[in-house]
């Protein structure tokens, strides 16, 4: 009986296991409008960096800029959490500002597999972080 239930937590373990590889792209992405101008919105994201000691880094380098979407903003806010494992988490910021509805925001909490920005990027803690800046920037 006991081989049995031990089996079974095993044969758990390993469909949880199974099912967590198959997420190829563990990265979360949100689109919010703000009210916010993209200088109010460039405000309250230093702000936040600032209260969580975070860096902020302008997004760069895109190979197919001549036929992406043009941002006011495109930065990444990374930082280190004060837990005990000291996990890292990441989002990104995509802000087009416009005259008449205010401005977009595209939000995407990262996870490690999908950056470089620093390995131990936890998905939980970008989403943790995307959402209380998300909140400021409504």
């Amino acid at each position: 009986m006991i081989l049995v239930l031990i089996l079974f937590a095993v044969l758990v373990w390993l469909i949880v296991m199974l099912v967590r590889s198959m997420k190829k792209h563990p990265n979360e992405q949100r689109r919010i409008q703000s009210a916010k101008s993209a200088q109010e919105i460039a405000d309250e994201i230093k702000r936040f960096a600032a209260e969580n000691e975070a860096e902020i880094d302008k997004i760069e380098d895109d190979p197919l800029e001549k036929y992406s979407e043009q941002y006011d903003i495109a930065v990444v806010v990374y930082g280190k959490n004060k837990d005990l494992m000291r996990s890292h988490w990441a989002v990104q910021l995509f802000v087009k500002e416009n005259e008449v509805t205010g401005s977009t925001v595209d939000m995407v909490a990262l996870a490690q597999a999908a950056s470089g920005y620093n390995s131990g990027i936890r998905i939980e803690e970008s989403r943790t972080k995307c959402e209380a800046l998300a909140q400021r920037i409504v």
